[in-house]
């Protein structure tokens, strides 16, 4: 079996329960990665050791989505920086249809605009470079249930690279970047294990860009 053939079906364990806790960490290189499912306009490419986003011209936002269902509680972490200034960022956690946790249909004509998130899917919207659309970062649960928002602005400059991870367990949803927590969102319940997803929009006429590196998943 080829190496990047082995570390894709090692994860898809992993993400499934089916590997022991010795498992419980795992990187995801950037030739896994890549591979992800694309939605939206733009293209997602292997570049410098990290996966390069980039929105088309017309785009309405690009994303990057797993290939399976990730667990019940875990954390993500990984680099990011952003290439231009009106790049804003979202992971998306927990990402399954409303009725049935297990499975996320999306229509074949989906343009990567918010409209199904707002309305008809069940997910935990993480945004942690919100300032180009004048909002501060926050943890906003779909849909439509309300957010958490971070109390001041993000700082983080274009060209600039930022740690981030993120985290659902259960009874907490939570956002840290370069060591610091933004946001730590309490819950009664979290939603059970879905999809996870890479989110990037710009402004109209400048659209998003950013590399996406050191991705590493762990287990709770």
């Amino acid at each position: 079996m080829k190496q990047n053939s082995k570390t894709g079906f090692l994860l898809l364990l992993l993400l499934q329960g089916l590997l022991p806790a010795l498992w419980a960490q795992q990187d995801i290189p950037a030739r896994d990665l890549v591979q992800w499912n694309k939605w939206g306009e733009g293209t997602c490419i292997e570049f410098q050791d990290g996966v390069l986003m980039k929105e088309g011209e017309s785009s309405k936002g690009l994303m990057l989505v797993s290939p399976a269902n990730f667990p019940d509680a875990f954390v993500l972490r990984f680099s990011m920086v952003a290439l231009t200034s009106s790049t804003v960022m979202v992971t998306v956690l927990q990402a399954s249809d409303t009725g049935n946790a297990h499975t996320l249909t999306i229509p074949g004509n989906y343009d990567g605009s918010m409209g199904i998130w707002n309305t008809e899917k069940r997910s935990y919207f993480v945004a942690f470079r919100n300032a180009p659309h004048g909002a501060t970062p926050y943890i906003g649960k779909q849909p439509g249930l309300g957010m958490v928002k971070a109390p001041l602005p993000d700082d983080l400059l274009p060209g600039k690279k930022i740690m981030v991870e993120v985290g659902v367990q259960s009874n907490r949803v939570w956002l840290k970047v370069d060591g610091k927590i933004l946001v730590d969102s309490p819950e009664k319940k979290t939603y059970p294990g879905g999809r996870f997803a890479f989110r990037i929009r710009g402004l109209p006429g400048l659209p998003a860009a950013c590399l996406l590196r050191e991705l590493s998943f762990q287990r709770l």
